[in-house]
């Protein structure tokens, strides 16, 4: 049996990114969450320990370590830099160890909103129109925003966990895109403005392969106890103190809708090349029309995320689902 390694880099040890709140939240992952993990395993049988994240691969880069017999579960995003998330495959290909999740291009792709955007666009599913703006090209792309309708969404184009997004995001003129564009322009290198696409907020989690799928689950989202979608938008604050909440989608949706979401998050995940684990995020239109918001690499594997809430509702063992994702994995590696 193999031995296993759980890759992350903990919240604990970075910054909170709302400066202005009495709040502890970034991007990472609690310590807790991921020991829970760990001891998970261990009940399991497995002989599993915490690694470390980016600075532990690069010491073991660095001092020529030898994993033999190994399999390391990715479950960080990286440190701080730009497609930070990119950063343990790398390291990984590096070291020559067996690793969950995609590899870096795909990881990278998923990463960037916009490109994301055009590869599932390129697959003939639905996205909302929209452009990609930069410090560099910024008076050259200006031009185009007259062929898209108001409300307009505008959001860096690189970061997650809804970094940079408030009430302000939705715009509903000119003047105030111009506004919002240029304020986040003096904090990133790159932005995603879109049509505003009203409609039901929907999460799909999917864990497994192609002929091994371990987890195939929709949810739907709450905004403050709202499932319809005008201009509302989920901000860092709404992530960090969970004003957001889930239901489950049979209570609005029927089951053609809900099995066609899930198809369309297995024919994305093939076309993409993304390999045992991903969330994306839709829009579904109340006239039926499933559009493409984002895509996940790493989503949070914890008893308190939204795969917390979907194994309570579900009734399906935690245990379970980390052990059959352990397998996914496995038998990926060592079957192609």
């Amino acid at each position: 049996m193999e031995k296993i390694y759980i890759i992350c880099d903990f919240r604990e040890n970075f910054p909170s990114k709302l400066v202005e709140e009495n709040l502890l939240f970034n991007d990472h992952p609690r310590r807790i969450s991921i020991e829970e993990i760990r001891d998970v395993y261990i009940k399991l049988g497995y002989s599993c320990e915490i690694f470390g994240g980016v600075p532990e691969l690069i010491h073991a880069i660095e001092t020529h370590k030898q994993f033999p017999n190994s399999i390391f579960i990715n479950m960080s995003d990286g440190m701080t830099e730009t497609y930070s998330r990119v950063q343990i495959p790398i390291l990984c290909e590096l070291l020559g160890v067996s690793y969950s999740g995609s590899d870096p291009f795909v990881v990278a792709l998923m990463t960037n909103k916009y490109y994301s955007k055009l590869a599932v666009k390129e697959a003939g599913f639905l996205t909302s129109p929209g452009y990609l703006i930069t410090r560099n090209n910024l008076k050259i792309n200006l031009n185009n925003l007259n062929s898209l309708e108001y409300p307009i969404m505008i959001k860096p184009n690189l970061e997650g966990s809804s970094v940079g997004i408030t009430a302000d995001n939705v715009c509903s003129s000119y003047t105030q895109l111009m506004s919002r564009l240029n304020a986040l322009l003096n904090e990133f290198e790159e932005i995603s403005i879109e049509s505003y696409i009203a409609g039901y907020e929907i999460t799909n989690f999917l864990i497994g392969n192609p002929n091994n799928i371990v987890l195939n689950e929709v949810l739907g989202v709450k905004h403050h106890g709202k499932i319809l979608f005008d201009k509302e938008v989920i901000t860092l604050k709404d992530n960090a103190t969970k004003s957001t909440s889930y239901y489950l989608p049979e209570t609005v949706l029927d089951s053609a809708t809900i099995q066609k979401i899930k198809e369309t998050t297995k024919q994305i995940a093939q076309h993409m090349g993304v390999h045992d684990i991903l969330r994306i995020d839709y829009r579904l239109t109340e006239n039926g029309e499933l559009y493409f918001l984002e895509i996940n690499s790493v989503p949070r594997v914890s008893s308190t995320s939204e795969l917390g809430y979907i194994c309570k509702e579900r009734c399906i063992s935690y245990s379970d689902i980390l052990n059959n994702y352990l397998k996914s994995i496995r038998n990926r590696i060592i079957h192609g």
